[in-house]
């Protein structure tokens, strides 16, 4: 009896859920505003993106019991917890319930943020169309799951590759946060909040490198990479001079 039924019983585990139901696992992920996502891949430059369509990215990641869920739109960010995901009377429709606490909440304190989207093979989903209620006021905004970290969707879609420079000399931006200069290295990531700086920047990691110091200005320009000295306006913003300490021509991509 145990043989006949194992087969059936791994066929039924590998089924997809049913369509109509979405479990908060369905949805966990890093999403990012489609529209913003395709500008950043097009221009390379987080300023130009933004200027295209606002960034919005949303952060939902199981945290032992409870599901945080963070959106920011890299100024500022909302914290809140998902609490559960409700049917929407319309069909293939359905909400988020979020509140600002964890754990048992009333009625009143909930916020609902309805969304269709479109399911991959195995029932999770691959695109969002979000009424977003923070960034986008409830504006129905389609976002797309990241295949990998926020910081290395953005480094290898702006400066990650391999370039020299007019002497010959190498420089790397590794698409994980690794800059390897002819004389020194660190670890990088690219400023997203547009509003510290008056050009595109990348700077030592707040994280691994803390003490770091490093502000160094870019423009991508097809297979060139324009570096800029930066000069700082005020605490936390700078702006990039007026000619590149160095002109890089890109090889491999890193």
């Amino acid at each position: 009896m145990a043989q006949t039924d194992a087969p059936a019983a791994e066929a039924q585990a590998k089924r997809p859920p049913r369509p109509g139901r979405v479990y908060i696992k369905d949805v966990e992920g890093i999403w990012m505003a489609q529209q913003y996502m395709n500008a950043l891949k097009a221009t390379r430059s987080p300023r130009a993106a933004a200027r295209k369509s606002q960034p919005i990215v949303i952060q939902l990641k199981k945290e032992n019991w409870i599901y945080p869920i963070l959106t920011t739109n890299f100024r500022s960010a909302v914290l809140q917890f998902m609490i559960e995901i409700e049917p929407d009377k319309k069909p293939q429709s359905w909400r988020f319930v979020t509140a600002k606490t964890e754990g048992i909440v009333s009625s009143s304190d909930v916020i609902y943020s309805y969304f269709t989207g479109k399911r991959g093979m195995t029932g999770a989903f691959e695109t969002l169309s979000l009424k977003e209620p923070h960034f986008a006021q409830r504006k129905s905004t389609l976002f797309a799951r990241l295949a990998e970290p926020l910081e290395v969707f953005v480094n290898k879609n702006t400066v990650a590759g391999k370039y020299e420079d007019e002497d010959g000399k190498p420089y790397e931006f590794s698409g994980e946060g690794d800059a390897m200069f002819p004389d020194r290295k660190f670890a990088y990531e690219v400023l997203l909040d547009t509003a510290q700086a008056s050009c595109d920047v990348l700077t030592s990691h707040h994280e691994k490198e803390p003490e770091g110091k490093e502000r160094i200005g870019f423009a991508a320009k097809g297979d060139k990479l324009l570096l800029y000295k930066t000069q700082s306006l005020s605490k936390g913003t700078w702006r990039c001079e007026a000619k590149p300490f160095a002109t890089l021509t890109r090889g491999e991509q890193a």
